[in-house]
């Protein structure tokens, strides 16, 4: 998994009585998207969410990604709304090198939120 990043638009305001200065608001939060990597196995169940967007079905889920520690104790967890796939990465494939094929999936979501 790569980082993912969330920002708070700003929005320049000024009254025209106001002196020569813009006032700065908040505006939409948007979020980057979130890439997981795996390396390739038989199963077919991510691949098979993506393929459901292509087919016009796309099928928007909410995830949990869990930190955990050395006990298996869980030490953060970002929940992730309104989830859905919008861009797959098949392996790179080859036969003289000596490394594991990986995977990745690219997701698009609407929120986040940090617990713990």
């Amino acid at each position: 998994m790569t980082g993912f990043d969330a920002n708070i638009g700003v929005v320049y305001y000024r009254e025209g009585t106001d002196p020569k200065y813009v006032r700065k608001l908040s505006g939409l939060a948007t979020f980057g998207p979130l890439l997981l990597k795996w390396g390739a196995t038989s199963s077919l169940d991510i691949y098979n969410w993506f393929k459901a967007g292509i087919d016009g079905a796309a099928e928007r889920k909410n995830i949990s990604i869990i930190a955990v520690n050395e006990n298996g104790d869980d030490e953060a967890r970002w929940n992730i709304m309104g989830a859905w796939p919008s861009k797959y990465i098949a392996p790179a494939f080859d036969a003289m090198a000596n490394e594991i094929a990986i995977e990745a999936l690219e997701i698009t979501f609407e929120r986040i939120d940090k617990v713990g």
